[in-house]
């Protein structure tokens, strides 16, 4: 598939957690009382999204119950940490899950978008990285997860949304950086593991120092040095199905044309009582940013 506009990867939890965090203290709701606080800061995020990267080209990906992780069953670890939470925190994530739920399966296919996945064992990294680096198009990957930066290629930039941060990563500035091909990512991950996975790497050794090992700039005198040497093939083995991007047994995804009309869009902001998106010039924005 080739295009001139932009498609815009958007890691959909990613962007549910960010909505959940925002809405934490607004309880909005559409005159059937469905609650939509967390979908109308979603679609509010796509909105401002659309207008900084000028597309209305929207690939939505999600990750799979967390029950049937692939990478979950072949390492139990893998991202225990986030299994951590109190009541009242499992309470609020259960609540977004159900919006974001409603979200995918409902809300934005009214609308008229078709790009929307969650494939059952996979993460939304896994389906992003697919798509950038098997089409032939101008893809921005929408998420701040490090990871990805291993798919950054010369018509695949990262989009870190995060209002702290709203920066842009280009495989040049990557490598400006780091000094290092993004496709060597994957090798320092898997050497220095991944803390927000708890995905653990040889003890001792940080991404810095993995990265001096990948340049052969350090000692070989030094004693992160031959940690690595001794347990590279080890952890290699551990780690290499837990980073790399797409898991090697995912078989993909395949794009097609969203069917996107003025009177879809229309209805569900309707239908979700979100009068604000149908204030004149902010409608005005909507209908350009999705060429409706």
């Amino acid at each position: 598939m080739q295009s001139n506009e932009k498609y815009l990867l958007i890691d959909g939890g990613m962007l549910g957690y960010a909505a959940m965090f925002s809405m934490r203290d607004v309880d909005l709701t559409n005159h059937d009382g469905i609650r939509t606080g967390i979908i109308y800061n979603f679609l509010l995020r796509m909105y401002s999204l659309g207008i900084t990267h000028g597309s209305g080209k929207f690939v939505f990906c999600f990750d799979s119950p967390r029950k049937y992780s692939l990478r979950k069953k072949a390492y139990p670890k893998y991202k225990e940490k986030r299994d951590d939470l109190s009541d009242g925190e499992r309470q609020i994530r259960e609540a977004m899950h159900e919006q974001l739920n409603r979200l995918r399966k409902n809300i934005l296919p009214a609308m008229g978008f078709r790009n929307i996945f969650q494939v059952k064992g996979f993460e939304a990294d896994d389906i992003i990285a697919y798509i950038a680096m098997h089409y032939d198009a101008d893809f921005v990957m929408v998420t701040a997860d490090n990871d990805l930066y291993q798919c950054l290629r010369d018509n695949v930039s990262m989009y870190d949304p995060d209002p702290r941060r709203l920066r842009t990563i280009t495989i040049d500035s990557f490598m400006e950086k780091y000094g290092i091909h993004p496709k060597k990512w994957r090798t320092v991950k898997v050497i220095a593991g991944c803390d927000g996975d708890n995905v653990k790497g040889i003890q001792g050794v940080g991404t810095i120092t993995a990265i001096k090992y990948i340049k052969g700039i350090l000692p070989s005198h030094y004693k992160a040095y031959q940690k690595i040497r001794d347990h590279f093939d080890d952890i290699s083995e551990q780690n290499t199905p837990l980073v790399v991007l797409p898991h090697p047994s995912f078989s993909g995804v395949d794009l097609v044309e969203d069917e996107l009309t003025e009177q879809r869009i229309l209805d569900v902001f309707e239908d979700l009582d979100m009068k604000s998106f149908l204030d004149p010039e902010k409608w005005i924005e909507w209908r350009s940013i999705l060429n409706v």
